[in-house]
Formats: C-alpha cells, sequence, structure tokens
C-alpha cells in the first residue's frame, strides 16, 4: 500500500496536467507527442493550449515517457 500511495504521489504531477483540459485532449497531445497517434483533432475538440501544453511536455519529459 505504501508503496502505491508513494507511486501515485510521483505521478501526481502528470496526473494534474493530463487533467488541465477537457479530456482527451491532453492526452491526445502526449500520443501525439510520442509519436504515437496523429496531432488531428475533430470538433468539438481543440488544440491543447500552451502553457496547459508546455507543463505536459515537461512532466512527460521530467519522467523519461519522451
Amino acid at each position: 500500500m505504501a508503496g502505491a500511495a508513494e507511486m501515485q504521489l510521483a505521478m501526481l504531477p502528470l496526473i494534474r496536467a493530463l487533467f488541465s483540459q477537457t479530456s482527451p485532449i491532453p492526452a491526445k497531445a502526449a500520443l501525439a507527442e510520442m509519436g504515437k497517434i496523429e496531432d488531428v483533432l475533430r470538433l468539438p475538440l481543440t488544440p491543447m493550449e500552451e502553457p496547459h501544453r508546455a507543463r505536459l511536455m515537461a512532466q512527460l519529459k521530467a519522467l523519461g515517457i519522451l
């Protein structure tokens, strides 16, 4: 239990970044940056706003995902 709580706390900045805008916009932005999907959205989704995107990318890099 303690190990799981520790892992969750370590991932909390990424979790917050992934929910900084309406889902699934941040998840799609992360997957596109990782080269897993194309960075194409259909309405009503819009591109991720830059301050949120920069924070998300910083978290992905900090965790070694990017």
